[in-house]
């Protein structure tokens, strides 16, 4: 089965615009991901270390009373953002967070489920107890793989001495939805992208087999005898093959009358 140039030439750039695009495609929907849980986790450090500061003087005299964190968060966990962020509508809040002493013992838990237990094991709180930055990333009970939770934690510190830890945390399940928009927006402007650039080969395609059709015609004229005017075209290489052909015939004419 024979095909026209034109229309492999079509083919091959439609198998190209396709597989680029789609790779291009998955490439960046794989990053959207950890950008947006990057994102956050600089969002928790911050929070974290604001807290901490905030803590702090709750600690000067040993024990902390932390009756007001209690109640402010009670208060905070009633509230209704009614924010409107990219499209998704953010109606709840979605922060936790824990504060243990200096022996990584449970203070306090927004949850009240862990007060009293010892978290000195956990990464986000001994690796801040040492000294250095605390984080880490817990998958929850079920088979759902997304519904891990997000803990970035912050030293305690009076005059330069580590009385405690505070750690912030979040689920990653609250993030998805913001996730799934940019994907979907990602899609969509993908897809409009590749229609284009089909629909440019096409045309590309289109006006070169304009072209060979009118330089066959040409070259059947010549052939015939005729003396047609040269097809006009803006390739060069074409105009240059149909020129090259009228001086061949006219070459083959001369001889033929000698």
């Amino acid at each position: 089965m024979r095909i026209s140039l034109s229309l492999s030439i079509f083919f091959a750039w439609g198998i190209f615009v396709a597989v680029t695009g789609y790779f291009v495609l998955r490439l960046v929907a794989d990053e959207i991901k950890p950008a947006v849980r990057q994102t956050t986790e600089v969002a928790l450090v911050d929070t974290a270390n604001l807290l901490a500061e905030i803590l702090a003087p709750e600690f000067t005299d040993g024990t902390p009373d932390l009756s007001a964190l209690r109640r402010a968060l009670a208060r905070y966990e009633q509230r209704n953002p009614a924010a409107n962020i990219w499209g998704v509508t953010k109606s709840d809040v979605s922060h936790q967070m824990y504060v243990t002493d200096v022996n990584g013992r449970v203070l306090f838990d927004s949850l009240r489920q862990h007060e009293g237990e010892d978290f000195s094991q956990w990464n986000d709180v001994a690796r801040t107890l040492k000294g250095t930055y605390g984080a880490r990333s817990t998958r929850l009970p079920g088979d759902d793989e997304e519904a891990t939770v997000m803990y970035v934690a912050a030293p305690i510190t009076i005059d330069g001495r580590l009385v405690g830890v505070v750690t912030l945390s979040r689920p990653n399940l609250s993030l998805q939805p913001y996730i799934e928009r940019a994907r979907g927006r990602l899609l969509i402007m993908s897809s409009i992208l590749v229609a284009l650039g089909l629909a440019l080969g096409g045309l590309l395609a289109w006006r070169l087999g304009r072209s060979m059709g009118r330089l066959q015609h040409y070259a059947t004229q010549v052939s015939d005898g005729e003396r047609p005017r040269l097809p006009e075209t803006r390739s060069v290489e074409l105009h240059a093959l149909a020129a090259a052909s009228s001086t061949a015939n006219r070459s083959l004419s001369s001889t033929c009358r000698r």
